[in-house]
């Protein structure tokens, strides 16, 4: 069957629709990387939620059980601190999704190794501090986890070094969904309004999902791969 749609009615109803499962996610590391379509025209620009330093915590004290208590004490003071602190937090990185670490997870979300050492054992996590929405400077939050990492008691052999570079987090990207879907709309509407009667829209991609990408040290670039295509006195259907 054919229906003859209005690209500008299809987009409202995207606008007006309830998210899909997926896009349910509490919070994600933001990465600078590459898009290879390039951000669309219509985009919005976000200060991230969280900004992230990841540690190492590691021992290499010569007996098993000695490298054991060592690290599991020295634990125990980065959890103390945690919970003294209101202004940082721990978590753990998992494939992009960042999830908290706490006493009682820390068993299941803490992925320790030999560090390729058969006399070491280390595990990778991450300081985490909010970024606030005015007036935020990166050198503080970066200094405040540098700080809490070395004013921890340390016992034994183990030590807490950085090993990587400053990550910066958003909690649930597709909530700005109708936000961006409102812009594309507003847009749309004034490059038709220009050009005059007769004109008809086609909008494509316009469902996928928000895609998140740095810009700069502390904001994110929020955007939807759509692209629009506009026929000057043409009719077009859609089949469904």
């Amino acid at each position: 069957m054919l229906r003859s749609w209005s690209a500008l009615t299809v987009l409202a109803l995207c606008i007006m629709a309830p998210l899909p499962a997926l896009a349910q996610i509490d919070e994600i590391v933001v990465t600078a990387r590459k898009v290879e379509e390039g951000i669309p025209g219509v985009f919005v620009t976000k200060t991230g939620d969280f900004m992230l330093l990841e540690v190492r915590i590691a021992n290499d004290s010569i007996e098993t059980e000695t490298r054991g208590r060592e690290i599991n004490e020295t634990l125990g003071k980065l959890f103390e601190a945690a919970r003294a602190d209101q202004n940082v937090s721990l978590a753990v990185n998992k494939d992009g999704v960042v999830l908290p670490l706490t006493e009682d997870n820390r068993r299941y979300r803490l992925d320790f190794t030999d560090c390729g050492r058969t006399d070491t054992v280390c595990a990778t996590f991450s300081l985490r501090t909010p970024i606030p929405k005015q007036g935020a400077n990166s050198e503080v939050l970066a200094s405040r986890l540098e700080k809490f990492s070395e004013n921890i008691e340390k016992i034994g052999r183990t030590k807490i070094q950085s090993v990587g570079q400053l990550e910066v987090s958003l909690v649930d990207p597709q909530q700005y969904r109708t936000e961006l879907l409102e812009k594309i709309l507003s847009e749309i509407n004034l490059v038709t309004e220009s050009l005059g009667d007769g004109h008809k829209v086609k909008v494509e991609d316009i469902d996928r999902h928000v895609g998140v990408m740095r810009s700069g040290i502390l904001d994110v670039i929020l955007y939807i791969p759509y692209t629009y295509t506009v026929y000057p006195d043409v009719q077009f259907t859609e089949e469904y």
